[in-house]
């Protein structure tokens, strides 16, 4: 039976710029760790994630504690207050752009928000949003990826999550 193989939705540049270093960016390293925590607490409620979590810290010897803190600080990481909703409805966008998903993935996945609502605005589109400006402004962004310590345990923590998916 042939292998699937999936679709290259990923193009290094953006408007000239290129963007593959922000795989790893702090502020995108959270924001994808507070959705892997939100989507599991919605699948086995708040203990059960934990659970899952503290779990999945022990088997990739991520420091609980550390792992925890952003557990903690995951409302504060999405900020969904309504001043910023642009801001973090185009991150979700452009991490699930890094990832290597479709824009209607990235909605679904990321903003719970309706594909129809989003889909066809241009301040939603990544070449009219990404841009130097609009970039460095992710530095401002980190709650507590901006410490190195806790970038390297929800970095290791992420990179043991992708192994397993690779996986299976």
């Amino acid at each position: 039976m042939p292998s699937k193989q999936k679709l290259k939705l990923f193009d290094a540049e953006i408007n000239g710029i290129d963007v593959t270093s922000y795989r790893h960016h702090p502020r995108l390293l959270e924001l994808k760790f507070a959705y892997f925590y939100e989507r599991c607490a919605n699948d086995f409620g708040v203990n059960g994630a934990l659970d899952v979590i503290e779990g999945l810290c022990h088997a990739s010897k991520c420091d609980i504690q550390k792992i925890r803190a952003v557990v903690n600080r995951t409302p504060e990481i999405k900020k969904v207050y309504t001043r910023a909703q642009y801001r973090h409805y185009q991150e979700a966008l452009f991490l699930g752009y890094l990832e290597n998903e479709s824009r209607m993935v990235a909605i679904d996945r990321y903003t719970g928000k309706n594909r129809r609502s989003m889909y066809g605005k241009p301040h939603f589109k990544l070449e009219v949003f990404v841009t130097k400006e609009w970039l460095d402004l992710l530095d401002n962004e980190p709650i507590l990826c901006g410490v190195q310590t806790y970038r390297n345990e929800v970095e290791r923590f992420l990179d043991f999550i992708a192994r397993i998916k690779s996986t299976i």
